[in-house]
């Protein structure tokens, strides 16, 4: 319990000296990880990506607004989100992952393509996997095997 403790106190000091822009993207990304967590457990499929859509709407309009805001690039963006996905308390899969960064991707004003896709193992077991992709590049969730992937080209396959 003590090690775990200096850990954590370890974490929450580093975390204090990071620059502003730094702190605020770090906190909107673990806000996003734990609200679209929280929504995927509770609700169905169709229901969250309703939503999705809906701040993604509003995401696009507030990059367009916020002149003011620090613009950082969407890698560094995914980096922070895979950071904040390891560091926080229970499991944080692919697909929250990839909606996190999507909408704060789009927030800093890039147009990422979101991707889910599915395939089966050697063994025949089912895998679905989700991730985020600009201008034809991976910048989140890039296993090294997407070429498995059954990619659906419309999410909205998905939710209908």
């Amino acid at each position: 319990m003590r090690a775990l403790s200096r850990s954590f106190a370890s974490k929450v000091i580093a975390a204090l000296r990071l620059p502003w822009g730094e702190k605020l993207l770090a906190a909107r990304a673990c806000c996003w990880l734990f609200r679209l967590r929280t929504a995927l457990g509770r609700e169905p499929f169709p229901v969250v990506m309703k939503r999705v859509s809906r701040w993604a709407s509003a995401a696009g309009r507030r990059a367009a607004a916020a002149a003011d805001e620090p613009v950082h690039d969407p890698v560094h963006v995914c980096l922070w989100v895979e950071r904040c996905a390891r560091n926080l308390p229970g499991a944080y899969t692919c697909l929250p992952q990839a909606l996190a960064g999507y909408l704060l991707c789009l927030r800093c004003g890039h147009r990422p393509v979101l991707r889910v896709g599915a395939s089966r193992s050697a063994q025949a077991e089912f895998r679905a996997h989700a991730w985020l992709e600009l201008d034809g590049t991976v910048i989140l969730g890039n296993l090294g095997d997407l070429d498995q992937y059954q990619v659906f080209e419309n999410l909205q396959e998905l939710v209908l």
